[in-house]
């Protein structure tokens, strides 16, 4: 499982099945230390505010500021694609290049996509793997309420350069 790169340093996400074994895999999402109120506000974003959140984390990943052309539309157009079980191929491209995007900024493996960036969104352990891609992030790079009490959610309807994938 080496060319996975499920295994990433502790401080970038840990291992993939971390989220089995113990609470502290919550952290940073849950808050630091794992609490109940962070824990919820985490759930509820991406529980049901997917939208929300997702585009956040997609424009964090690219190192943008979240934009309505250039994320949350990608986002949402891959998210209904797959809800009638058609199109799932844009679904797959996209988890598989936002999960490279993070590999590639905390300089986790080698350039380019392997074949398990490329399953991620397919197999049994995807739920763990996304966890391990949450634990990555900062909490700043997936708030998006907050971001929008601020005013910079989203940002505007585009941004200078419009990056669809790999950054």
């Amino acid at each position: 499982m080496e060319g996975c790169y499920c295994e990433w340093p502790e401080d970038k996400g840990n291992d993939w099945c971390y989220c089995l074994s113990c609470m502290e895999c919550c952290e940073p999402c849950c808050g630091e230390p794992c609490n109940f109120i962070d824990g919820l506000y985490c759930f509820l974003s991406f529980g049901f505010f997917i939208f929300c959140a997702g585009p956040k984390c997609y424009s964090y990943a690219q190192n943008q500021d979240c934009h309505f052309v250039n994320h949350c539309l990608p986002f949402f157009l891959v998210i209904l694609s797959i809800i009638p079980g058609l199109f799932v191929i844009p679904y797959f491209v996209f988890w598989t290049t936002f999960r490279v995007n993070l590999r590639k900024m905390h300089g986790i493996g080698e350039e380019g996509c392997g074949l398990c960036d490329c399953l991620t969104g397919c197999i049994i352990p995807g739920p763990c793997l996304a966890c391990q891609e949450l634990r990555s992030i900062p909490k700043e790079g997936w708030d998006w309420y907050a971001a929008f009490g601020e005013g910079k959610y989203p940002a505007g309807a585009s941004a200078e350069e419009c990056i669809m994938f790999c950054v």
